[in-house]
């Protein structure tokens, strides 16, 4: 059975991990790195894992430092983990995350009650030599779970074009078009998710103990929306 309090999972560069302030043992590795909030020295032990279970809740959370959250939750063998990825970058151009981004893709084609294994890319990477960021969701079959759209039918950022006093020109970019795109289609699956909840109480003679919700959750390990952080340890 499930603890009731669920595993928060954080995500960095090419991995899920779990966090703590003592050394597990072993697969624990120590973390130093410093508070990006108030700059003070910090030690963390970190254990990088895979998620592997039965997809039981998406939803949106509110997090005071990071914004609307989406909030996912998988049942394992053991324990349940938490998963929660901002939807909009908080620094930079607000433009929508791209770890979440990919698990829009992956989620509007699963249903409550799946068996899904998930993990991050680790291997592709761009023409800079970046990995790209991304979630990859395998179904119990090990088949790769597929988005219903292409990268094609993603709007593309606006662009205007911008003169300063001195007559310069600048191309200034929204990501607008793109950012209402993914958010529309999360809220879809949102709201489809709710709709089997419902449906599933419905059909049961007795309530179920629900996995405890996303409230009861610890805040999650790390700020993981920005490129700028994705190499933080915490």
């Amino acid at each position: 059975m499930s603890n009731s309090i669920p595993t928060k999972v954080g995500i960095k560069k090419g991995t899920f991990y779990l966090s703590q302030d003592n050394d597990g043992g072993q697969g624990w590795e120590k973390q130093e790195f410093k508070n990006p909030q108030t700059n003070e020295p910090m030690t963390k032990y970190h254990k990088n894992i895979s998620i592997e279970g039965e997809l039981v809740y998406v939803g949106l959370k509110e997090d005071k430092f990071k914004g609307n959250c989406m909030s996912v939750l998988v049942k394992g063998e053991t324990e349940t983990f938490s998963l929660e990825i901002p939807v909009l970058d908080t620094k930079g151009v607000k433009a929508t995350n791209q770890y979440f981004n990919s698990l829009v893709g992956s989620l509007e084609t699963l249903k409550k009650g799946d068996k899904i294994k998930m993990f991050v890319n680790n291997k592709n990477e761009d023409k800079s030599g970046n990995l790209y960021k991304n979630v990859v969701v395998l179904r119990e079959d090990n088949s790769l779970v597929k988005s219903n759209f292409q990268f094609s039918d993603v709007p593309k950022w606006d662009s205007t074009k911008d003169v300063d006093d001195f007559g310069k020109e600048t191309i200034v970019y929204s990501p607008k078009p793109t950012n209402k795109f993914y958010i529309d289609k999360f809220m879809a699956l949102v709201e489809n998710f709710k709709g089997q909840s419902q449906t599933a109480q419905t059909n049961t003679e007795a309530p179920r103990i629900p996995v405890a919700s996303p409230q009861q959750a610890f805040e999650p390990a790390t700020n993981v929306n920005t490129k700028e952080h994705q190499d933080l340890p915490f």
